[in-house]
Parts: structure tokens; C-alpha cells; sequence
């Protein structure tokens, strides 16, 4: 088997931010609730029970430093008023040097509350669905009017075109 070469388009987006992940602190999702509580963050129902789900992967790997980037995806070329395939965004994504986030990506920067997002600004994280009640979900970041963070879900199926999504730079 040959491994696929993936062409990266320039310009390459700029960085947003970033995020450490890999402490050995949270070695399971339910670790990540616990600690979100403590810090003040609202987790909604579905997001708590992402991060309670078998599928729910943290990064257990030694402590490093991600480096995010937001893009609408509009600029990855969808225009149109349309529900757009998660596994289509990937491959555009991909093409600028961009990846799918880990799932502790969404937790950890609520923990570490850097670069806050605007108020009433929703940043979807581009992440592999975990499935709740059969509905592939991914992590929603937010900040309420308390600018507390926020971490709730939605569908991976509905994401529109002027929604903006979190990625990881390769």
C-alpha cells in the first residue's frame, strides 16, 4: 500500500491559537468534566455525555503544544446554502494544511480559557464524530454573557457554510 500525498495549497491560514494537550491529569473524558465543573465552564447534557462516552479519546501522549486555526467553511469552497459532508471538509481542509482536532482539543481550551471568543460567537471543532443516541456529534465552543466558556454539541451532519470550524495545523 502507497501512502496518499496530500498537496497543501498556499497561503496556509494563520494561526488563531493553540492548545497543550497530552497531561496525564485527564486520562478519560469523565476526568474532563470533573475539572471543567471546578473551572466554571457549562457543559451541556449531550457534551457531558461525549465526554462519558467510550469514544470520547483523550490525548495520552507527552504534553505539546497544537496550534489552531478557525476557517468558515465558506472559504473552504462551500458557498452554497447546503448540509456539508464532515469527510468533504476534511479533504478541503487537509489541502491547506489542516487537520482533524484530537477530542480533547475542545475540553482542554475551555480549561485553559486562551483566546476567548466573542460573545455569542460558535466555534464548531472539527473533530472525528462521537455518536450519542445514534447521532454523530461533534464539540461546540462558546462564550455566554458571563464570558464563561461554554462546551455543548451538535450534529457533524448539519454544519452550514457560514459556520466556523477549529482545526488543528499539520
Amino acid at each position: 500500500m502507497t501512502a496518499v500525498e496530500v498537496k497543501v495549497e498556499t497561503p496556509r491560514p494563520k494561526p488563531w491559537s493553540s492548545v497543550s494537550i497530552g497531561h496525564s491529569t485527564y486520562r478519560k473524558g469523565v476526568d474532563f468534566v470533573s475539572a471543567l465543573r471546578v473551572k466554571g465552564c457549562i457543559v451541556d447534557a449531550r457534551a457531558r455525555e461525549m465526554l462519558r462516552s467510550s469514544q470520547f479519546v483523550p490525548s495520552l501522549a507527552p504534553a505539546q503544544l497544537v496550534g489552531l486555526t478557525k476557517l468558515f467553511l465558506r472559504d473552504l469552497g462551500f458557498k452554497e446554502k447546503r448540509i456539508v459532508d464532515l469527510g468533504e471538509v476534511l479533504l478541503r481542509a487537509e489541502m491547506r494544511g489542516l487537520g482533524l482536532c484530537p477530542h480533547c482539543v475542545a475540553p482542554e481550551k475551555c480549561l485553559q480559557r486562551s483566546n476567548l471568543l466573542p460573545k455569542g460567537q460558535k466555534l464548531f471543532v472539527a473533530m472525528k464524530p462521537i455518536e450519542v443516541s445514534s447521532l454523530p456529534l461533534i464539540f461546540v465552543l462558546s462564550v455566554d454573557d458571563a464570558r464563561q466558556y461554554r462546551l455543548s454539541s451538535c450534529s457533524s451532519r448539519i454544519l452550514m457554510p457560514d459556520d466556523e470550524l477549529l482545526f488543528v495545523q499539520l
